[in-house]
Protein backbone atom coordinates (compact mmCIF):
# COMPACT_ATOMS: atom_id res chain seq x y z
CA UNK A 1 0.00 0.00 0.00
CA UNK A 2 1.70 3.43 -0.82
CA UNK A 3 1.33 6.69 0.74
CA UNK A 4 -1.66 7.75 -1.26
CA UNK A 5 -3.80 4.76 -0.15
CA UNK A 6 -2.86 5.29 2.88
CA UNK A 7 -4.47 8.68 3.28
CA UNK A 8 -7.49 7.95 1.21
CA UNK A 9 -8.12 5.10 3.87
CA UNK A 10 -7.94 7.41 6.52
CA UNK A 11 -10.41 9.77 4.81
CA UNK A 12 -12.62 6.96 4.77
CA UNK A 13 -12.25 6.28 8.19
CA UNK A 14 -12.36 10.07 8.74
CA UNK A 15 -15.91 9.84 7.26
CA UNK A 16 -17.40 7.14 9.61
CA UNK A 17 -15.61 8.72 12.74
CA UNK A 18 -17.24 11.78 11.61
CA UNK A 19 -20.79 10.51 11.09
CA UNK A 20 -20.46 8.33 14.71
CA UNK A 21 -19.52 11.60 16.32
CA UNK A 22 -22.19 13.34 14.81
CA UNK A 23 -24.64 10.35 16.67
CA UNK A 24 -22.92 11.30 19.56
CA UNK A 25 -23.96 14.83 19.45
CA UNK A 26 -27.53 14.12 19.18
CA UNK A 27 -27.54 11.25 21.87
CA UNK A 28 -24.86 11.37 23.93
CA UNK A 29 -24.96 7.92 25.35
CA UNK A 30 -22.51 4.95 26.54
CA UNK A 31 -22.76 3.04 23.30
CA UNK A 32 -22.25 6.08 21.17
CA UNK A 33 -19.05 7.15 23.12
CA UNK A 34 -17.93 2.88 23.06
CA UNK A 35 -18.94 3.08 19.14
CA UNK A 36 -16.55 6.18 18.61
CA UNK A 37 -13.62 4.34 20.81
CA UNK A 38 -13.87 1.37 18.67
CA UNK A 39 -13.68 2.89 15.64
CA UNK A 40 -10.65 4.93 16.49
CA UNK A 41 -9.12 2.11 17.95
CA UNK A 42 -8.17 0.69 14.44
CA UNK A 43 -7.75 4.34 12.85
CA UNK A 44 -5.04 6.58 12.01
CA UNK A 45 -5.68 10.30 12.83
CA UNK A 46 -3.60 13.03 11.81
CA UNK A 47 -1.86 14.49 14.81
CA UNK A 48 -0.56 18.04 14.58
CA UNK A 49 3.09 18.93 15.55
CA UNK A 50 6.37 21.52 14.61
CA UNK A 51 9.22 20.30 13.36
CA UNK A 52 12.37 21.27 16.12
CA UNK A 53 15.87 21.37 14.23
CA UNK A 54 18.90 22.71 15.27
CA UNK A 55 19.86 26.43 14.78
CA UNK A 56 22.56 25.14 12.13
CA UNK A 57 20.21 23.12 10.46
CA UNK A 58 17.40 25.84 10.41
CA UNK A 59 19.73 28.63 9.21
CA UNK A 60 20.67 25.84 5.59
CA UNK A 61 17.38 24.89 5.06
CA UNK A 62 15.68 26.04 2.00
CA UNK A 63 13.45 28.73 1.85
CA UNK A 64 9.87 26.96 2.46
CA UNK A 65 8.31 29.06 -0.04
CA UNK A 66 11.08 27.01 -2.61
CA UNK A 67 9.84 23.95 -1.64
CA UNK A 68 8.08 21.93 -3.86
CA UNK A 69 5.62 19.14 -2.98
CA UNK A 70 8.21 15.67 -3.00
CA UNK A 71 10.86 17.78 -1.98
CA UNK A 72 13.45 16.66 0.68
CA UNK A 73 15.63 18.49 3.16
CA UNK A 74 18.58 17.10 4.69
CA UNK A 75 19.31 17.82 7.99
CA UNK A 76 22.46 17.21 9.51
CA UNK A 77 21.84 17.31 13.00
CA UNK A 78 18.36 15.62 14.81
CA UNK A 79 15.11 16.90 14.21
CA UNK A 80 12.50 16.28 16.82
CA UNK A 81 8.48 16.65 16.61
CA UNK A 82 6.58 18.73 18.74
CA UNK A 83 2.92 17.62 19.05
CA UNK A 84 0.64 20.73 19.58
CA UNK A 85 -0.78 20.25 23.60
CA UNK A 86 -4.05 22.01 23.67
CA UNK A 87 -4.73 23.55 26.74
CA UNK A 88 -8.58 24.81 28.67
CA UNK A 89 -9.46 28.28 28.79
CA UNK A 90 -7.84 28.80 32.13
CA UNK A 91 -4.82 26.66 31.50
CA UNK A 92 -5.30 23.69 34.22
CA UNK A 93 -6.06 20.81 31.82
CA UNK A 94 -4.10 19.23 29.15
CA UNK A 95 -5.28 17.55 25.90
CA UNK A 96 -3.35 15.64 23.07
CA UNK A 97 -5.23 16.66 19.89
CA UNK A 98 -6.22 14.07 17.62
CA UNK A 99 -8.41 14.62 14.36
CA UNK A 100 -10.76 12.00 11.58
CA UNK A 101 -9.46 13.96 9.18
CA UNK A 102 -8.19 17.92 8.16
CA UNK A 103 -11.22 18.96 7.21
CA UNK A 104 -11.86 18.68 11.27
CA UNK A 105 -9.35 21.48 11.51
CA UNK A 106 -9.48 25.21 10.93
CA UNK A 107 -7.36 26.51 8.08
CA UNK A 108 -5.48 28.75 10.07
CA UNK A 109 -4.31 26.07 12.24
CA UNK A 110 -3.92 23.32 10.24
CA UNK A 111 -1.01 25.32 7.93
CA UNK A 112 0.99 26.32 11.42
CA UNK A 113 1.68 22.56 11.54
CA UNK A 114 3.16 19.40 9.76
CA UNK A 115 0.10 16.99 10.10
CA UNK A 116 1.17 13.39 11.17
CA UNK A 117 -0.88 10.62 9.74
CA UNK A 118 -0.52 7.88 13.23
CA UNK A 119 -2.35 5.26 14.47
CA UNK A 120 -4.55 6.45 17.47
CA UNK A 121 -3.17 3.37 19.96
CA UNK A 122 0.34 5.15 19.54
CA UNK A 123 -1.42 8.71 20.16
CA UNK A 124 -2.90 6.52 23.41
CA UNK A 125 0.65 5.79 24.20
CA UNK A 126 1.78 8.91 23.57
CA UNK A 127 -0.83 10.84 25.44
CA UNK A 128 -0.65 8.75 28.99
CA UNK A 129 3.37 8.70 28.80
CA UNK A 130 3.30 12.63 29.11
CA UNK A 131 3.54 14.07 32.42
CA UNK A 132 0.49 16.76 32.59
CA UNK A 133 -1.68 15.44 29.44
CA UNK A 134 -3.75 12.63 30.82
CA UNK A 135 -7.08 13.51 28.04
CA UNK A 136 -7.23 13.42 24.26
CA UNK A 137 -10.00 15.68 22.16
CA UNK A 138 -10.85 13.83 19.39
CA UNK A 139 -11.86 16.76 16.37
CA UNK A 140 -11.43 19.92 19.13
CA UNK A 141 -12.47 22.44 17.04
CA UNK A 142 -15.80 21.35 15.74
CA UNK A 143 -17.62 18.37 17.54
CA UNK A 144 -15.11 17.51 20.05
CA UNK A 145 -14.88 14.40 21.68
CA UNK A 146 -13.18 14.32 25.18
CA UNK A 147 -11.70 11.40 26.04
CA UNK A 148 -10.54 11.16 30.07
CA UNK A 149 -7.55 8.41 30.91
CA UNK A 150 -9.21 5.22 32.27
CA UNK A 151 -11.14 5.65 29.17
CA UNK A 152 -7.74 5.53 27.22
CA UNK A 153 -6.49 3.12 29.28
CA UNK A 154 -9.36 0.66 28.62
CA UNK A 155 -9.00 1.18 24.69
CA UNK A 156 -5.49 -0.02 25.27
CA UNK A 157 -6.24 -2.83 27.08
CA UNK A 158 -8.20 -4.02 23.82
CA UNK A 159 -6.47 -6.96 22.30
Amino acid sequence: MDEKDNFENNSGEGRILTELVERHYVDPTHESLYAILKCLRGSMVLVPAQMKMSDRDAQNRPDVATLQPGDVIVCEDEVRMKIDILKNSDGTEFFFPVFSNIEQMPVEYAVQFTLLNISFIQCVDYALSMEHVKKMVLNAFTKPVVIQENLLEYVKSWD
